[in-house]
């Protein structure tokens, strides 16, 4: 649509996308399953879109690969360590940047992340959990926009968590499958 677009255009990269696809498919259904993204999927993920990177694009996309499975894990990791999320969540979303890439990863990361919220609050909300909710976002928030404004450092932002005790987990392997097909899809219609 627009010659400098910062929207990527996935037609560029269609079997990469077609990779990510399949793969978040079958971790969605396995987390539907089991409640798990399997390191045989996550890590062949990642190992694989290294090799298809450096193939491709020599050290330069071994490097950018790289750089790109940290920019998406990176979130993750954190949820991980300091909110309960998954550890397969985080290796799945390093295999997709290592496939995509930092702008078509980019992409994939906001829609996601703003799938995986919705469904977020949609689940505690069907759950009767929606006082609870609302009370660790406007917590979490107010954390996070502390560190923003240097009120506060980013260790001391982690005091501003809700805690990972007594909260549902949902399988996240369905919002990144939905997060990654909504990237895919709308940047063929900005483009298209």
């Amino acid at each position: 649509m627009f010659e400098g677009s910062i929207i990527p255009d996935p037609s560029q990269h269609l079997g990469a996308w077609v990779v990510v696809l399949v793969a978040c498919g079958l971790g969605c259904l396995t987390d539907l399953k089991a409640r798990r993204l399997p390191n045989v999927l996550t890590l062949g993920l990642w190992v694989t879109g290294l090799a298809y990177s450096t193939i491709t694009g020599g050290p330069i996309g071994l490097g950018g690969a790289l750089a790109a499975s940290v920019v998406l894990a990176v979130p993750y990791v954190i949820l991980f360590l300091c909110a309960g999320g998954g550890a397969g969540d985080a290796k799945m979303m390093a295999g997709v940047g290592a496939w995509l890439g930092l702008l078509d990863g980019g992409l994939a990361l906001v829609s996601i992340a703003l799938v995986g919220g919705l469904a977020g609050v949609v689940v505690s909300f069907a759950r009767g959990d929606s006082r609870r909710t609302l009370g660790n976002l406007a917590f979490a928030t107010t954390g996070v926009v502390g560190v923003a404004y240097g009120q506060l450092k980013p260790s001391e932002c982690l005091a501003f968590m809700p805690p990972s005790g007594g909260t549902h987990r949902i399988p996240y392997g369905v919002a990144i499958l939905m997060g990654v097909a909504s990237a895919f899809v709308g940047a063929q219609l900005w483009h298209g």
